[in-house]
């Protein structure tokens, strides 16, 4: 089975990566009913963009 290479976690970095890619646009559903800053919110939209361009530059170039 092929496994994408974002879900080939091998270090703590790659773990939390998935862990931030998918828990940051849960934030962003659940700021609807907590009181988040506008600022912090900005931050987030910075973190999940940084991790997602890492991931995406760091896998092969043909998916292998």
């Amino acid at each position: 089975m092929n496994i994408p290479h974002l879900f080939k976690r091998k270090t703590f970095n790659d773990t939390l990566a998935l862990i931030l890619i998918l828990g940051i646009p849960g934030l962003w559903l659940l700021k609807k009913w907590l009181p988040i800053p506008t600022k912090a919110t900005g931050a987030t939209i910075v973190a999940w963009t940084s991790v997602i361009r890492h991931y995406f530059r760091k896998a092969p170039p043909n998916g292998v």
